[in-house]
């Protein structure tokens, strides 16, 4: 396991990235000395994820995605929790003959994945939450931890997008997103960050085959997201309030429940090779702390 350094948290010199509101460098993650750790999971026991800490979405769930989510597809192993996307035929138990809804109306399974998520066991709301993780890169994977709010219905709830990564038009491509309602829930509001593969390597050709340390910095004034102390975007609160039925409330002033799951993108410029199939997300710790 990566060890904890008092300094870690500062955001290395050098970046170009301006910060949205001043216009200036961005400040860097503070210092751990502020902070107490308050959850955590190391992943450090083999065998199936804590079930005190996650439980999982199964089944067809989102976006028409192709895989099917199930416990078993992922586990931990040498101190890291592996959600693995693989190559899996079978029928699809949810299966309705002359169904026009696409989770029942497909008679087979053709690949499995995992999501883990913390409803119902631990909510996320200011302080910083720090993952180290391997991801997939390849074609059609979709690795994404994410945050979504527990108290509103989506997208009213928000969503924060920590790690996102797919391929577009313009290749291969690592995203840092915010998302929230504005006049009604078909009216989504965003804010984007779209960081090339490219760029990545250009600082380690390497980048895929290795584990980085993603950080988010969150408190009543703005959400930071950082991959190895590369700020990739921030979220100012005071710009992402809904409208519509939830006018006035903003689901970044409230609790958020965390996402870990590898999903497979089988669309516009992804297409699913089953002969590159299984896929490993790799998560060595996710660490959450809170102002003292």
């Amino acid at each position: 396991m990566l060890a904890i350094s008092a300094g870690s948290l500062f955001f290395l010199p050098g970046c170009e990235r301006k910060d949205p509101e001043s216009g200036k460098e961005p400040v860097g993650p503070p210092d751990y000395s502020e902070y107490v750790l308050d959850w955590a999971d190391e992943f450090d026991t083999p065998g199936a994820p804590d079930a005190t800490k996650w439980t999982f979405e199964q089944g067809f769930v989102r976006n028409m995605e192709v895989q099917w989510y199930q416990p078993e597809n992922a586990r931990c192993e040498n101190g890291c929790l592996v959600v693995e996307a693989k190559v899996e035929h079978k029928e699809n138990p949810n299966y309705v003959e002359g169904s026009s809804s696409w989770k029942t109306s497909r008679r087979y399974i053709d690949y499995t994945s995992a999501s883990l998520v913390t409803e119902g066991l631990k909510d996320f709301l200011y302080g910083v939450i720090e993952f180290r993780a391997k991801i997939p890169v390849g074609q059609a994977a979709w690795p994404a931890i994410w945050s979504t709010g527990s108290t509103m219905p989506w997208p009213y709830n928000g969503e924060m997008d920590m790690m996102e990564f797919y391929k577009r038009k313009e290749g291969e491509t690592l995203f840092a997103n915010f998302f929230w309602t504005g006049n009604n829930e078909n009216d989504i509001k965003e804010n984007t960050s779209h960081t090339s593969l490219l760029h990545l390597m250009a600082k380690d050709p390497l980048w895929g085959d290795h584990f980085h340390v993603w950080k988010v910095v969150w408190d009543k004034e703005s959400i930071r997201i950082y991959v190895d102390d590369e700020l990739l975007n921030t979220g100012l609160i005071k710009d992402m309030m809904n409208g519509g039925d939830y006018k006035g409330k903003n689901p970044f002033m409230r609790p958020h429940k965390l996402r870990i799951n590898l999903a497979l993108r089988d669309k516009d410029y992804d297409r699913v090779d089953p002969s590159l199939l299984p896929y490993r997300l790799e998560v060595d710790y996710v660490r959450y702390y809170v102002k003292k």
